[in-house]
């Protein structure tokens, strides 16, 4: 895809097309590049850091490949960046934290790889950030109180790593949220008995097997049936992956 002004490539659509190998390192040349999508291939080996050079870049869809080596830091240089979507690969090594500096980032996809460390405390920074989906990573720590400063966020997925600690008061006081997935972690702690009044908007709510405190969670767990929400029981199907990525 070209742009009319100056028959530069602007975008890079390339999704579900069968193509193996390695992402050129070459693309950090397209510099008028605004979409690079690649998703549903097999590309294999690192991330090319050179695509931190692409600083009109507002949508970088690499997910469901074979992609492996850390997330380059210097994708925060691509100040532009509105959604990252890398969920899908076998990528490792922690979250950069600098990725909290892309201040119109609005959906970030890190599902379905073998990421360690912490939830970057930075994310508070992204006032826009509307989805963030993480699950099944192995992701430890706890949610940073920081996390409360996203108050646009729709969708915080983070099921199926090894996160710990309590949930931080400050997130449920997130009213925007409709979807929030904490299932199969190390949780601990107790849920505020008005969490639906103070997360007016929440539909769906996973919080099962993790390490609440029972009572607490029993009568939340009255009041997700009378509210209408689903999916708040201490046993749950795996249902993460259909539900939460695809809601990206």
């Amino acid at each position: 895809m070209c742009g009319r002004r100056h028959q530069r490539v602007t975008g890079l659509h390339l999704h579900s097309q069968q193509l193996a190998g390695s992402i050129s390192p070459y693309v950090g040349n397209l510099s008028f590049l605004k979409e690079l999508i690649l998703s549903n291939n097999s590309f294999t080996d690192e991330i090319p850091p050179q695509i931190g050079h692409l600083r009109r870049l507002q949508s970088l869809i690499l997910a469901n490949n074979s992609s492996s080596g850390e997330i380059p830091a210097n994708i925060s240089s691509c100040s532009n960046l509105i959604e990252i979507h890398l969920g899908g690969n076998k990528l490792v090594g922690k979250i950069p934290n600098t990725l909290g500096s892309l201040s119109k980032l609005e959906k970030l996809g890190l599902y379905k790889s073998f990421l360690t460390g912490t939830i970057p405390p930075s994310f508070g920074n992204l006032t826009f950030l509307v989805s963030f989906v993480a699950l099944e990573n192995f992701l430890n720590g706890s949610i940073p109180e920081s996390l409360g400063r996203s108050t646009s966020l729709n969708l915080f997925s983070v099921g199926e790593n090894m996160l710990s600690g309590a949930v931080p008061g400050s997130v449920f006081n997130i009213s925007t949220l409709t979807a929030l997935d904490l299932m199969g972690n190390q949780i601990q702690g107790s849920l505020p008995s008005d969490m639906f009044k103070t997360l007016p908007n929440l539909q769906i709510i996973n919080l099962g097997l993790n390490q609440f405190i029972t009572g607490i969670h029993s009568r939340v767990h009255i009041q997700c049936l009378q509210f209408g929400t689903i999916y708040c029981c201490r046993k749950q199907p795996n249902l993460t992956s259909s539900l939460f990525a695809e809601a990206l």
